[in-house]
């Protein structure tokens, strides 16, 4: 593992969990950051930053580049953070968030070698947008750090440009809270299902009930769900149940067939079938590996 010095091109100040890198080439460097509740300052970096928010709903405020939020953010927003642009943060809660430091010139190249006909590669300042693709690729990135890397240096290559076309791509998305593109949900209402879902994990969490709270019919909401996250809202809820279930199996020292209960799983089997569907590990053996690091 890295120290912040040699981190500091990729990620805001906070406890670094992991890290990786692309050898002397940079291209990419990436790091799970858990952040305490409290203020903080990240001086502007040489490279553009996507932050992806990977903890339960938390409350940040955050001033960068002369703009100015404060919202929940949930499991998959994300940041964009520009070259140079420093920030000041404030977070009302403990976070954790992964975050993916991407070359400037590696974009510029990028731009150059593709058909985009770009006239320049500035990014736009954002807050908590959504976007299904830089989500997938950050989870794809942390997947292959977490084991060490098997595929190599042609699959990091591979993700840092596809993380570089999506963001060039989308230099114009809008912010949380805008309009919403045909056939998904307005952003808002969106941050406000999200942050049901996270809250009450442990409850029967049906598509009905949830379509309910925020009346909109199950079909119509089923749909929109996957347009605007990019997978359906069952397997998003089974997913933020093994993450929340992975951390209680880390850090908490409650017995496995309680934490499947407080997580929502109807029982310890059926939590040990997710986990390895979703982690490829079972509940006892990432307890037992969090237990000899």
């Amino acid at each position: 593992m890295g120290t912040q010095s040699q981190l500091a091109n990729s990620q805001p100040v906070g406890q670094i969990q992991s890290a990786c890198s692309l050898d002397d080439s940079e291209l990419l460097r990436a790091s799970m950051v858990s952040e305490p509740a409290g203020s903080s300052v990240v001086p502007g970096l040489l490279n553009p930053r996507v932050v992806i928010h990977a903890g339960a709903s938390v409350r940040i405020a955050c001033d960068r580049g002369g703009d100015h939020n404060d919202g929940i953010a949930n499991y998959g927003d994300i940041d964009i953070i520009p070259a140079g642009m420093a920030a000041r943060w404030r977070i009302y809660g403990t976070d954790r968030f992964f975050v993916v430091g991407i070359s400037q010139r590696f974009l510029e190249y990028v731009a150059e070698s593709s058909e985009m006909n770009l006239t320049n590669t500035e990014l736009h300042n954002r807050f908590q947008i959504r976007n299904p693709q830089i989500e997938h690729i950050g989870w794809s990135i942390k997947a292959e750090m977490e084991q060490g890397n098997p595929c190599g240096r042609i699959f990091m290559e591979g993700m840092a440009t596809a993380l570089a076309v999506e963001m060039l791509h989308n230099r114009g998305l809008r912010a949380a809270g805008g309009m919403a593109a045909e056939g998904r949900l307005p952003s808002r209402k969106l941050k406000r299902i999200l942050s049901y879902v996270d809250e009450n994990l442990g409850d029967d969490l049906t598509l009905r009930r949830i379509a309910h709270e925020f009346q909109v019919s199950v079909s119509l909401l089923k749909d929109m769900f996957r347009k605007s996250v990019g997978v359906s809202l069952h397997r998003y809820i089974i997913q933020r149940r093994v993450e929340r279930a992975a951390d209680m199996l880390i850090h908490r020292r409650l017995s496995i067939s309680q934490i499947a209960l407080e997580t929502g799983f109807a029982h310890q089997s059926h939590m040990t079938s997710q986990m390895r569907r979703f982690l490829g590990v079972s509940p006892k053996e990432l307890r037992n590996g969090s237990d000899t690091d």
